[in-house]
């Protein structure tokens, strides 16, 4: 699902999302950049099943996993990877370079570890955004 005024930079490098990803109003999507001596290269993004960004994140991981879960005003710096399964909390900065583990629910400034996530995530959230998507009303 697309908003209004969502920016996704897949034209930059390719930028892969799979089913079920639900982008919030003013999600900034764009692939992590890495400096070397010789230039700037863009790393590509993936970004899984069952995903949803909040309104106002800014996302610049280099993978986010499936059945994730982005709060609204998230900052995800370059080159983070969320692994499967995982929930960051609305207002969140993940340092750059930070690995959140599968089953794991962080959150704050920057981004700590706050608990881990039931077993029975992933069929949570997965309900979750199938229901959002069975009731979108175009506007």
């Amino acid at each position: 699902t697309y908003s209004l005024y969502l920016q996704l930079y897949n034209y930059i490098a390719p930028a892969s999302l799979f089913r079920y990803c639900l982008l919030g109003k003013g999600a900034v999507v764009r692939p992590p950049g890495k400096r070397y001596t010789k230039g700037f290269h863009f790393i590509p993004m993936s970004i899984g099943n069952y995903v949803s960004i909040g309104e106002h994140s800014v996302v610049e991981a280099a993978e986010i996993g499936s059945y994730v879960m982005i709060g609204k005003n998230c900052v995800i710096s370059p080159l983070c990877m969320i692994r499967d399964c995982c929930e960051i909390v609305d207002g969140s900065v993940l340092a750059p370079g930070t690995v959140v583990p599968p089953f794991s629910k962080y959150g704050g400034v920057p981004a700590k570890f706050i608990c881990e996530l039931p077993g029975c995530a992933s069929d949570m959230i997965k309900d979750y955004l199938v229901e959002k998507y069975k009731n979108f009303q175009p506007r």
